[in-house]
């Protein structure tokens, strides 16, 4: 049983960044599922630079049980996302999630998450990276989007601004 169940962009942009052992040092055993491998299979194809997830021991590639009604009634989040917050169902554990409408779901159904954000700032706290600025600095240049205000926050609530 994994301890965190992971959607494609967490794994991109630490991967992108050189943060991807982050993941285990953080999060234990990572679960990815179909969806999310059928996404980075795709990724490679068209050379955006992903991980290789049979070469990481902590990762589990594994199927979804079942999926919950009120995640395929959901016509806002991909087939990653579903499956990612399925698994996390499935193993009562965290997802691991950075858009906005699959975050909005996993809150209304009872699944905790954290994001690339989220893990970054964690890993500030735990001091296993010394500045949070340049991370999202360099996040921002690789073409992950994410709003001003939370920019801030973050940096305000590790003491950086």
């Amino acid at each position: 049983m994994a301890d965190a169940a992971s959607d494609t962009s967490p794994l991109q942009y630490l991967h992108q960044l050189g943060r991807l052992e982050l993941m285990p040092r953080l999060l234990g055993r990572v679960a990815v599922a179909p969806a999310v491998i059928s996404e980075i299979a795709a990724g490679h194809d068209r050379r955006i630079r992903l991980p290789d997830l049979t070469r990481l021991a902590w990762v589990e590639q594994r199927g979804v049980k079942s999926i919950p009604e009120a995640l395929l009634a959901e016509s806002n989040l991909d087939a990653g996302e579903i499956e990612t917050i399925a698994l996390a169902i499935e193993d009562m554990g965290l997802a691991v999630l950075d858009d906005g409408p699959a975050r909005r779901m996993a809150k209304r159904i009872g699944v905790r998450y954290i994001g690339t954000l989220g893990i970054l700032k964690r890993a500030r706290e735990m001091g296993l990276i010394h500045r949070l600025a340049p991370e999202f600095d360099r996040l921002a240049e690789l073409g992950f989007r994410f709003d001003r205000s939370i920019h801030e926050d973050l940096l305000r609530e590790v003491g950086e601004l």
